[in-house]
């Protein structure tokens, strides 16, 4: 009699929890095989066994893979999907968004179609342009960016701010580039650049220090100015508004072409 009246309880909640939408707790076993279909959103709390998917969500999401349209609240798993915007907290082995991302990212590897704002705490790390930080083992921004880059490889389209690493690279550079191996700027930056190589298409006003420090290049003449001081043992520039100290310095425009310790043009 008893389990006749548990039974009947179980399928009065079950047949009430089909018809609402939001959902308050969502079970998945894999998808399909879960309490609400996936066009129901959730609001509260998502356990996901392997797979689960749904629309839009709000809360707790926990799981192997957490599948979902757009997500507010934390989600813990092995691999996040959000096919929209994310707003939180995301811990996970994989994490890919394909909207905006907002919040932060702790995770094995996190990509974001769209722009980011907050921190990507990753081993790789990808965005559409960000505001804040992207820090792990490889990091890149697709698009305008401001904060820092801090990695073995920094990659971004345009940056303001500071990437710091091994190796970094820019369209477009406005702060300071920090790589002990290299830095390179592919059109023109403003700031600074310190490492051991740094290169870059024109500097519109700031200093280069390594031990080789090139704007411009010897082999396909541009001539990309440079505006500012080179401090290096080796110093090249093709159009140079400033001051070159080092072992050899290199300056279309200088009182000599090449000459040693100090070199200059305005």
């Amino acid at each position: 009699m008893k389990i006749r009246l548990y039974l009947g309880l179980f399928a009065a909640i079950a047949l009430s929890a089909c018809t609402t939408n939001p959902a308050p707790v969502q079970i998945a076993f894999i998808h399909p095989l879960q309490i609400f279909p996936e066009d129901h959103d959730v609001q509260g709390l998502r356990l996901n066994l392997v797979h689960g998917k749904s629309a839009n969500l709000t809360g707790l999401d926990i799981g192997v893979v957490n599948d979902a349209a757009e997500v507010t609240g934390l989600e813990i798993g092995a691999l996040n999907l959000v096919r929209g915007d994310y707003t939180g907290l995301q811990l996970s082995g994989l994490t890919s968004v394909d909207g905006g991302f907002r919040g932060l990212q702790l995770c094995g590897f996190g990509f974001v179609a769209g722009p980011a704002e907050g921190l990507q705490l990753c081993g790789a790390a990808k965005a559409d342009g960000f505001s804040g930080a992207q820090i792990g083992a490889i990091v890149q921004s697709t698009d305008t960016a401001m904060g820092l880059q801090l990695s073995a490889l920094n990659s971004a389209m345009e940056l303001t701010g500071l990437q710091a690493g091994v190796v970094g690279t820019a369209a477009v550079f406005e702060g300071l580039q920090l790589n002990l191996g290299a830095n390179q700027v592919k059109q023109s930056f403003t700031g600074a650049q310190v490492g051991l190589v740094n290169v870059a298409d024109g500097m519109d006003g700031g200093a280069q220090i390594g031990v080789l420090n090139a704007v411009g290049s010897p082999f396909v003449p541009k001539q990309s100015a440079m505006v500012g001081l080179q401090l290096g043992v080796i110093n090249w520039g093709e159009d140079v508004h400033g001051v070159q100290i080092g072992l050899l310095n290199f300056n279309a425009n200088g009182f000599l072409p090449v000459f040693p310790i100090i070199n200059f043009s305005f």
